[in-house]
Order: structure tokens, then C-alpha cells, then sequence
């Protein structure tokens, strides 16, 4: 009988991933009775594909704000890390494997740097990510003088627009990395101490966790993520501005936190369906014909109510009451 139910419960998806597909489904029967062209397979599928982009960094903020940090900078990581790549490819002439590799070692190394500011050093993750987004502004305009980087190599634009057995380059690889994710952080030691550390780092200290290093390699594991989507998601504008990646963090936040509100932990499954949910939200608003600055109004509406529940569901007052209230009954 145990043995049935374990099956069951593998088999049949969580409450919190039924609310949220009831959530995506309501929302796409709204918007097609307000636009009659929300249900089309092209808009299905570009909403597919910018989800794809946006999850990948949001899986990145998601593991470090698992581990109790939260990283600012990873949407300007993501932007410079793809400045970088093809700054490589285009001043250099090389190949691209270098290109690539230049632009994720990008990302690597902030995430590194971050990392032992935050572990070793002391300072918070919020005052260290915040500096790093003002480093990497300084060096983004000092490499691109404000300018443009046009006319990219078929081989670099592929990556964002290709397909392989008729799926787009963009959903592969944000399905690689999701499993990748779920397998580190949900199936490992790896990822169960990063979420001691998050849940209580006392304890976690006690546990003899070296707390400094998974830290650390949490941010380093966002800077990776969040290259990656940089360089993805100029590979499928074909051009790389020297604004880029400086709307990836609103959303990135929004996810990982809203996410982490759903199911109380870090949940793969609950960031990329989450991400559908805020792409979806977006493309309908916009096909509505909604200002664009209220979207954005939405959106920080969306991350400060999901804040203040994450912070009334941790609070001391929050929980006495709910074990008065189990007493009681």
C-alpha cells in the first residue's frame, strides 16, 4: 500500500503545481476572450521561447536566494557576459567555442567575485551586488564607447534562433539547464545544504556545513546562469546593445521569489511554470494594449506582495499564531 502511494504521489503533480497551471490556464482563457488571438501557436510559442531566456537566469537568483542571498547584478552580468562573447568573435575573428567560452567565464568570474566578497569577506549580498552592477556598468561602456555590436556571426545567431528536431534552441537549452538544476538542488547533498543554509545557517554552521563555500558557489552558479542567458538572448535579437540584460532582474525576482512563496523552497518546476505565467501575463497586456509602464507597475506590485507574504509566512508573529491555532484544535 506504501509502496502504491509512493508511486501516486510521483506520478500525480503537487497542489502548489496545480494552482499554478490553473492560474496559467485562467489567464490564457482572460486574455483570448479579450484579444481572440492569445490561444495562436506562434504566440504560444514566443511566449515558450522568451520564457525559456528568462527562466534560465531566474533558476540562477533562485539558487542563490535558496542559500539566503539575493544578487543584483546578474541581469548586468548577463548583458556584459554577452558583450564579452561578441566582442571576442568580432574584434578577434575566433572561433566560436572561444566566443562562448569567453562570455560564460564572464560570468563565472562576477559570480566568483561576488561570492567571496559575500562568504569570505563579510559584506552583504545585497551592498556587493549592488557595487558589482555599477563595476560592470563602467566596464560596458568603456569596451562598447556606447556603440552597438552589429552584423553577429551566423554562427553565434543560430544559438538564439536555430532548432533541433523542430524545437527552438532556446527551449533546449532552457530544458537542459532545468534539469540540470532539479538533479543539483533537488537530488544531491549539494542541494539540500544550500537549503539548510537558506533555512537556518545556524543550524547549518552547527552541522559542521562549510557555509562559506557552498555560498560561494551558489553565486558562482548565477553568474554562469545568467551568461548564459545573455548570450542567448542576444544570439536571438541579433544584436547586442549596451543596455542589455537590464530588464532581467525585476523578472528574475519576481520568479524566484514568487516561486519560492508557492511551494516554501526552491522548486525547479516552479520556475520555469512561474516564468510561463509572468511572459504570458505580459504578452497578453500587451496585446490588450496596456501602457507598458503600468505592465511594469504590475510587476512591482506582483514582487512586493510576494515579498511581504514570504516575510509574513518566516515571521516569529506568523508562526505562534499557527501553532496556537493546531493547539486549539
Amino acid at each position: 500500500m506504501n509502496a502504491n502511494n509512493s508511486v501516486l504521489k510521483k506520478i500525480i503533480p503537487s497542489k502548489e503545481t496545480l494552482i499554478l497551471v490553473a492560474i496559467l490556464i485562467s489567464m490564457m482563457l482572460f486574455f483570448q476572450i479579450f484579444t481572440a488571438t492569445f490561444i495562436d501557436t506562434a504566440n504560444f510559442v514566443d511566449i515558450l521561447k522568451d520564457a525559456g531566456k528568462l527562466s534560465i537566469i531566474s533558476l540562477g537568483m533562485a539558487i542563490i536566494i535558496a542559500a539566503g542571498g539575493i544578487d543584483l547584478s546578474l541581469g548586468h552580468i548577463a548583458g556584459f557576459s554577452a558583450i564579452i562573447a561578441t566582442t571576442i568573435l568580432k574584434d578577434y575573428n575566433v572561433g566560436i567555442i572561444v566566443g562562448l567560452i569567453g562570455g560564460i567565464s564572464t560570468g563565472l568570474i562576477f559570480g566568483l567575485f561576488n561570492g567571496l566578497l559575500v562568504s569570505y569577506v563579510g559584506i552583504s549580498s545585497f551592498i556587493v551586488t549592488l557595487g558589482t552592477q555599477f563595476i560592470i556598468l563602467g566596464l560596458r561602456y568603456w569596451i562598447t564607447s556606447g556603440n552597438i555590436v552589429m552584423f553577429l556571426p551566423d554562427a553565434y545567431t543560430i544559438i538564439g534562433n536555430g532548432k533541433i528536431f523542430s524545437i527552438h534552441n532556446t527551449i533546449l537549452i532552457m530544458i537542459v539547464l532545468a534539469i540540470i538544476c532539479y538533479y543539483l538542488l533537488e537530488r544531491t547533498v549539494f542541494g539540500r545544504r544550500v537549503s539548510s543554509i537558506g533555512g537556518n545557517i545556524t543550524a547549518s554552521w552547527l552541522s559542521c556545513i562549510n557555509i562559506r563555500k557552498y555560498t560561494m558557489l551558489t553565486f558562482m552558479m548565477g553568474g554562469i546562469f545568467a551568461s548564459v542567458t545573455g548570450i542567448v538572448h542576444t544570439s536571438h535579437m541579433e544584436v547586442v546593445s549596451v543596455d542589455i540584460g537590464d530588464g532581467f532582474l525585476l523578472d528574475a525576482l519576481i520568479i524566484a521569489v514568487f516561486s519560492v512563496v508557492v511551494y516554501g523552497r526552491m522548486k525547479t518546476l516552479g520556475i520555469i511554470l512561474v516564468t510561463v505565467i509572468l511572459i504570458a501575463l505580459t504578452n497578453g497586456l500587451t496585446m490588450m494594449g496596456v501602457n507598458p509602464f503600468f505592465v511594469k507597475f504590475v510587476k512591482g506590485f506582483l514582487l512586493l506582495g510576494a515579498l511581504s507574504i514570504n516575510m509574513a509566512i518566516k515571521s516569529e508573529y506568523f508562526i505562534n499564531r499557527m501553532y496556537k491555532r493546531k493547539a486549539q484544535i
